[in-house]
């Protein structure tokens, strides 16, 4: 599957919430992210991701997921194809099993998220407001998944549709990465 995304920094994140809410209740996540590499196989340097992620639900540990993101099928919003799998260990067991296995863990970090999931227009819908302890901003990722290439820009344009009518302008839309940021946030302020 490709996972068409948009994502955006939040100028109004109240007004947002109160949009969001009228299609679902969110849900309250802690998402414990680990990004790793392997020396063979160089995940950054060919634009992918091998991620880790521990989900909390109300300080309650629920799930381990195990995430590759790879093959950029849009390079404006870098929307990406994406496997996932949900492990029965915990995260801490999957790091230890990834790093006996050669793979290293380049940078770590939480993300607190409002996660809302609706159906629109005959589409699963998943928008998620996210802060980070070392970035000020608050983003917004609005996403779905689609089968091919072919439909990830119809999905990218009928996702801006969306996006606009919650207040979101497209000035707001943004690529960067949450690795990134949190990294130049480190770089800054190592105590972080």
């Amino acid at each position: 599957m490709i996972e068409a995304e948009l994502k955006f920094y939040v100028q109004k994140r109240d007004r947002l919430l109160s949009a969001l809410a009228g299609y679902a209740s969110p849900r309250h996540l802690l998402y414990a992210d680990q990004y790793f590499n392997h020396p063979s196989l160089d995940f950054t340097s060919r634009d992918s991701e091998f991620r880790v992620r521990a989900v909390s639900e109300n300080g309650t540990a629920t799930r381990t997921i195990l995430t590759y993101k790879a093959d950029i099928a849009d390079t404006q919003t870098q929307s990406k194809s994406e496997y996932e799998a949900l492990i029965a260990s915990s995260q801490s067991e999957l790091r230890r099993l990834l790093e006996a296995m050669g793979f290293v863990c380049y940078i770590e970090f939480e993300k607190i998220c409002e996660h809302f999931e609706f159906k629109r227009d005959g589409r699963k819908i998943a928008a998620t407001v996210v802060s980070l302890k070392e970035v000020p901003d608050t983003f917004v990722e609005i996403e779905s998944l689609v089968a091919s290439s072919a439909t990830v820009q119809p999905e990218l344009e009928w996702l801006r549709g969306f996006a606009t009518s919650l207040g979101l302008a497209d000035a707001d839309r943004t690529t960067v990465t949450y690795e990134g940021m949190v990294a130049q946030a480190r770089r800054k302020d190592p105590k972080r």
